[in-house]
């Protein structure tokens, strides 16, 4: 997954709040909890920051916490049965959160089981969001769609047209189907070699 930073959908990934905890002080960053009061952040402070502000501090004193969506208890649901599991209150970007934690984070504890969790999540959840997709109509695809991630809602969307499109095609709605331009000049110049 490449970052862009004029990607909407980046931008709005790395705004994910994660917990973290100083293993050092850091001076001047209380700001970053306006309700502690402090103005130097002391040394095992625990506070949420965006993961674009975490990654750079990470060399400054910053230990990461995975969030309660990617913890062990909900890990343990997600293998269960991950198409009971509400994604979107987990998190609207939680594939892409989950990559980026991965890519960071990567000698966490925690790190290694995600890494095994979010292809297999997906991969399990797939089926089931392309046979909602297919089956589901207009009033029911917004429930079907409150519980999916943004990867998962692109791929019902997706679904969903193309489910359009192959109706469209049996009842005939495509528009009239034309001799290609090139096929039409090959038989014109074919004829008049004859």
């Amino acid at each position: 997954m490449s970052s862009s930073y004029l990607d909407l959908h980046d931008i709005l990934a790395t705004s994910y709040r994660i917990p973290v905890k100083t293993s050092s002080s850091l001076k001047s960053l209380g700001f970053l909890d306006p309700s502690s009061g402090l103005e130097d952040l002391p040394e095992n402070f625990k506070v949420e920051m965006p993961l674009w502000m975490v990654f750079p501090l990470l060399r400054h004193g910053l230990g990461p916490d995975f969030p309660k969506s990617y913890s062990s208890g909900h890990r343990e649901i997600l293998e269960a049965d991950p198409s009971v599991v509400d994604l979107h209150k987990a998190g609207p970007y939680f594939y892409q959160n989950g990559i980026y934690l991965l890519s960071k984070f990567g000698g966490h504890p925690d790190a290694e089981r995600l890494g095994k969790i979010l292809p297999e999540v997906l991969r399990r959840r797939f089926r089931m969001i392309m046979d909602s997709s297919q089956h589901a109509e207009e009033g029911d695809a917004l429930t079907q769609k409150a519980k999916l991630d943004a990867l998962e809602r692109e791929l019902f969307s997706a679904g969903q047209e193309s489910k359009r499109q192959v109706s469209a095609w049996f009842k005939r709605k495509t528009g009239q189907i034309h001799t290609a331009d090139m096929v039409s000049r090959h038989y014109k110049r074919k004829a008049s070699l004859e």
